[in-house]
């Protein structure tokens, strides 16, 4: 019993493994390649617009990690545009209904 249920949670692990998207690769930041579709997570099929690719293309993945999520969020709704935070050990981005969509700031707040 035991080396069977071994055998099934090794195919188990590797089926979900082979299932999960892989990560994008540095250098693959053109328009759209390596960039999750906006809201993919709930079937929305839009893209992220040219200005929050360009804007992320030459951000660190920890950078990127952070702020991609929002503006996923913002892309997904395309009401308003996103502010970025630069905080003491890390960044914060938020939906900014004072910007126009797909507008993108940046401060020190």
């Amino acid at each position: 019993m035991l080396a069977a249920h071994l055998l099934y949670g090794g195919v188990l692990g590797k089926t979900f493994e082979r299932l999960a998207p892989a990560p994008p690769g540095p250098g693959s930041y053109e328009k759209g390649v390596g960039f999750p579709v906006a809201g993919e997570r709930r079937g929305v099929q839009s893209r992220l617009p040219d200005s929050y690719i360009q804007y992320l293309a030459d951000k660190d993945p920890t950078f990127r990690q952070a702020v991609l999520p929002v503006l996923e969020q913002s892309a997904a709704a395309q009401e308003h545009g996103v502010h970025v935070r630069y905080l003491p050990g890390g960044v914060q981005a938020l939906v900014d209904t004072h910007l126009a969509y797909p507008d993108i700031t940046e401060g020190v707040d």
